[in-house]
């Protein structure tokens, strides 16, 4: 007869379940007899059961403007949190403090299920919302003060000095671009809570101290920074442009004194803040230069001994010129047939500088160029996030390309390197390196850093560079800049209006142009560079000495009657 094995029956199952649970018990037993558990390791068990950390950020250092005007500074603000395991609030209550806190009563019934032992409610509460949730005296609720960022130009210094995120990090502007130095080391608070989760008190004692961060002082006034805002603001709106920017620069010391765009977002309310209004386009911003370079080969000619200044030119056949046969011509808008050196500045011929360009040669030209900072010859400037300018080397430069580069389409400069370029018309013929940064304090107050003006090699003599202020300054007395003409102040410079490459069309635009104008003043003594830049203007005339000399005109006016400048406009004649 075949033998058939037993089953086991249930009650065999639960003695073997028992058995294999005895087994286990033992050889953990045994473990931990033979292996006993660290003191380090039994600390860190307790602490993770009965100790809760909290960050809480660090006071960030101040930025501040050259007279110590903070542009940037925290204050304490009370922010709302929660132990989850505790707090324990009724339908009306829920629905009562969503009101308050402006939240969705489906968030705080999630906060509600959550297993930690911490949970934000609401960051950088107003004190009226701090003081209406005390009023409800809900259990497992917390209020813990901690810094918040408040910028007191708001949109006028936007760009420029960005704005930080609810967690205290920089995102954009000189608080992301320095971060590091104003950061500091966030305070670790320590809370003791039962088994329950609840808190019992806390561990001061125990907690890692606050660090505050270093202060930036900047080379930028605040004062003239509000003139140029409002200033770019107007010219803006009155052009229908797209958008624009204004740097002002000290020629003498390359002090950066304002550095504007427009529009702007408010930093206050990370809601503003765009893709198309983020960028401080006067670091970041790169464009054709058109006519605002035809001065630096009139200058580097004049060095040269190439021209005179009173040197007569032929200006072409009916304001067209051939250039490479059969067909590559360059154009002037107005055709003359004969202009001096200066006058070719103070008519914007494209012609006649391609004619003084040809007398430089190509590689001299490239070399003046990048010498008067243009193209990407000039030097990182820290805390502006800039880019540089781009130019192709000489040797690879076709004929027509020769003579585009000549005045200023068919290369790459940014504001930064413009005001470098003009600063040496201005302060005698020398380069000097554009800085924003002043120094860099401790939050006790001792000096880390500071920096100081470097002058580079002299590129103009001081004829020279005074003859250029003199050309420029009738450029805006009989030229294309009349609406830079100040009735207080005498100025110099030169407009600029560059077409736009589509990059879709493959050509330049008739429509999409910038309108510029860069110059310096007073012509005696010159104390300001000022470059605007009029992105896209869509009324027309689209031209800078339209839309970008009247914004000029009102940036130097306000700003040298602001630093007590004696108006010149009489003691200086043509």
């Amino acid at each position: 007869m075949k033998q058939v094995s037993p089953v086991l029956g249930p009650s065999r199952i639960v003695q073997w379940s028992f058995l294999a649970c005895f087994v286990g018990v033992l050889l953990r037993a045994t473990w931990l007899h033979m292996t006993p558990i660290s003191h380090q390791k039994l600390e860190w068990l307790s602490d993770n059961q009965y100790v809760a950390q909290v960050q809480i950020p660090p006071y960030r250092g101040q930025i501040r403007d050259r007279r110590s005007f903070p542009l940037a500074l925290s204050v304490r603000t009370h922010s709302i949190a929660v132990n989850p395991r505790v707090f324990a609030p009724s339908s009306e209550q829920r629905e009562q403090l969503a009101r308050l806190l402006e939240l969705k009563s489906q968030k705080l019934r999630q906060i509600q299920r959550h297993k930690s032992y911490f949970k934000w409610l609401k960051r950088r509460c107003t004190p009226e919302e701090v003081r209406r949730v005390r009023q409800l005296g809900l259990k497992g609720v917390h209020f813990v003060a901690e810094p918040s960022r408040y910028y007191p130009l708001g949109k006028a210094a936007a760009q420029l000095v960005g704005f930080v995120g609810v967690d205290q990090k920089g995102l954009l502007g000189l608080e992301y671009q320095l971060e590091q130095k104003l950061a500091g080391r966030a305070a670790r608070l320590l809370q003791l809570r039962d088994a329950r989760g609840r808190q019992i008190l806390l561990k001061p004692s125990s907690a890692a101290p606050e660090v505050s961060g270093d202060s930036v002082i900047l080379t930028i006034d605040q004062v003239l920074q509000k003139i140029s805002y409002r200033a770019l603001s107007e010219g803006v709106r009155s052009a229908q442009a797209k958008r624009g920017f204004a740097l002002t620069l000290d020629p003498h010391t390359g002090q950066i004194l304002a550095m504007v765009g427009v529009p702007a977002f408010d930093p206050q309310n990370s809601q503003t803040i765009t893709a198309y209004n983020q960028a401080n386009m006067a670091a970041t911003y790169r464009f054709e230069p058109g006519s605002t370079v035809k001065p630096i080969v009139v200058a580097a000619a004049l060095e040269r001994h190439r021209v005179v200044r009173h040197q007569m030119l032929e200006c072409g056949d009916k304001g067209r010129y051939l250039v490479h046969p059969p067909r590559q011509y360059i154009h002037d808008d107005h055709p003359y047939e004969q202009l001096s050196v200066e006058e070719v500045l103070h008519k914007s011929s494209n012609i006649c500088t391609y004619k003084i360009a040809q007398e430089l040669g190509k590689e001299h030209l490239y070399q003046a160029y990048l010498s008067y900072g243009l193209g990407g010859g000039g030097h990182e400037v820290e805390g502006t996030g800039m880019v540089k300018g781009a130019l192709r080397r000489w040797e690879d430069w076709k004929p027509l390309q020769f003579a585009t580069i000549s005045f200023g389409q068919g290369f790459m400069t940014t504001g930064l390197e413009m005001v470098t370029a003009y600063a040496v018309f201005a302060n005698g013929g020398r380069r000097v390196e554009p800085y924003l940064l002043s120094r860099v304090e401790s939050a006790t107050g001792k000096i880390l850093k500071e920096n100081r003006p470097r002058l580079g090699k002299r590129l103009l003599s001081h004829e020279n560079a005074r003859s250029m202020r003199e050309i420029l300054q009738g450029a805006v007395e009989h030229g294309t800049g009349g609406q830079a003409r100040s009735l207080r102040y005498t100025t110099a410079g030169k407009t600029g209006t560059a077409e736009i490459f589509d990059l879709e069309k493959g050509r330049y635009s008739k429509q999409r142009r910038n309108a510029s104008f860069i110059g310096l003043g007073p012509v005696s003594e010159p104390h300001l560079v000022v470059f605007v830049l009029i992105e896209e203007p869509r009324r027309k005339p689209y031209y800078g000495g339209r839309w970008a000399a009247p914004v000029f005109r009102r940036i130097v006016e306000e700003s040298l009657d602001y630093l007590h400048v004696k108006p010149d406009r009489r003691s200086l004649t043509i």
